[in-house]
């Protein structure tokens, strides 16, 4: 009884930490790369194209309004974030003496000792990277447009000023990981392949953090060619279209691979890092 009386008095702050060991995540069954995420959004949305659901005009008009109503946005951060930066590195710059003798001042050396040759050392900045999660679950449905367009503002401002930077869509959705991995989600046989070689994406071992799976469908990244991620950012505008409208007044048809599922973020964050 007085231990639970002297807890009562502990500030929520102050209660002591608890050390957990962590598993180890399985990234090959985790990951999804950029690669075969934009392959297969190409190949459904090139479908659509030929069943007549969408045309390559209309695709257009989607990119070209995405474009028109961000560009002026994008261009603003990265001005603001060059101005920020040369303001830092100006005020860390220090003049320095480099030990060598500048021949220029050595007639003043009788009334002043500093002949030596000056230099303006300027350190250079942090390094920076950005790992940009996009939670895919269901209950993200009404804000995924939304967010799927900020996540692309983001990765454009990142490229324009050189910021290494990764794009992942994370869930748990077993469809979505059968369509990456080639099986076909009607067939119970493939459905049966898949949960054996496919269920475990993280270690488990006695005395470690019992985890549920979690999925990372990498959609941009910073390595990416100007010919990739402008195809990359055609097929992010179209998934970003096949969120808005609701359920029955969609401009886009959704990719089966763009199944939504649960909130895996404490997995998503251990296995990104």
């Amino acid at each position: 009884l007085p231990i639970c009386n002297e807890m009562t008095l502990l500030d929520e702050k102050c209660k002591p930490y608890v050390y957990v060991n962590m598993p180890t995540p399985n990234l090959s069954q985790i990951v999804t790369p950029a690669k075969r995420v934009q392959e297969l959004m190409t190949e459904d949305f090139d479908e659509q194209v030929k069943q007549g659901y969408l045309s390559n005009e209309k695709i257009q008009s989607f990119v070209q309004d995405f474009r028109n109503r961000n560009e002026r946005y994008i261009a603003l951060l990265a001005k603001e974030f060059e101005m920020r930066k040369a303001a830092k590195s100006f005020s860390k710059s220090k003049l320095s003496d480099t030990g060598d003798i500048d021949v220029n001042k050595l007639a003043s050396y009788k009334f002043d000792d500093n002949i030596f040759r000056k230099v303006m050392l300027t350190p250079k900045g942090k390094s920076h990277g950005l790992i940009l999660l996009l939670d895919k679950s269901g209950s993200m449905s009404n804000n995924m447009a939304g967010s799927i367009e900020q996540i692309m503002v983001l990765a454009l401002f990142c490229r324009k000023v050189n910021i290494p930077f990764v794009v992942y869509g994370f869930g748990d959705s077993e469809e979505a990981l059968m369509i990456d991995r080639g099986f076909n989600i009607n067939d119970n046989g493939d459905y049966r392949k898949f949960r054996e070689t496919n269920n475990k994406t993280f270690e488990l071992k006695v005395n470690q953090v019992n985890f549920s799976n979690v999925r990372l469908r990498e959609y941009l990244n910073s390595n990416m060619n100007n010919v990739e991620f402008t195809s990359a950012l055609k097929n992010m505008v179209l998934v970003k279209k096949s969120f808005e409208g609701g359920r029955y007044n969609r401009e886009v048809p959704r990719a089966p691979s763009e199944e939504l599922s649960n909130t895996p973020l404490t997995q998503a964050i251990i296995a990104s890092v």
